[in-house]
């Protein structure tokens, strides 16, 4: 059963500034900090649009590898977690999302679909609980993705 969820918050930035943080996709760490170390990998030397790919190193044995799976330039993009470790998730599809809502000011948003290494009947049970704890988490990167727009020089 997959879980959905889907968060977005206002920035006090411009939507470029937030989208060039967001297009920087090895560079998740620098403000993130669920996430220890990341970096790119794969084939290609791409660190941006679909097909680039990274791994996120979220401490201990846990680690995300991604995938940009779709791509609008300067809008939004679509993520495939491919490879888990330490981590009660199977895989994942998230877009990462921003669109302008004044000159200095921008709306990001986050949409997931994850599909839990939870047994059936206890995950049908835990929807809920895992829907919701989902959407927390995302909201708080989306307040690491303000704080660092907002503190870049406009």
């Amino acid at each position: 059963m997959t879980v959905k969820a889907r968060t977005q918050r206002s920035i006090n930035a411009p939507k470029q500034v937030v989208w060039e943080i967001l297009d920087d996709f090895p560079a998740i760490a620098g403000w993130s900090a669920g996430v220890q170390k990341s970096y790119t990998t794969g084939d290609t030397e791409n660190t941006t649009g679909i097909g680039a790919e990274r791994r996120c190193e979220l401490g201990g044995k846990k680690l995300l590898d991604e995938r940009i799976a779709a791509y609008t330039e300067g809008e939004s993009m679509t993520i495939d977690v491919w490879n888990v470790e330490g981590l009660p998730l199977k895989s994942s599809k998230t877009t990462f999302g921003v669109r302008a809502t004044g000159d200095d000011t921008s709306e990001a948003f986050i949409e997931a679909e994850a599909e839990p290494k939870i047994p059936g009947v206890i995950q049908k049970l835990m929807h809920p609980i895992l829907a919701k704890s989902i959407a927390k988490n995302f909201s708080g990167l989306l307040d690491e993705l303000a704080a660092e727009a907002e503190g870049r020089p406009q």
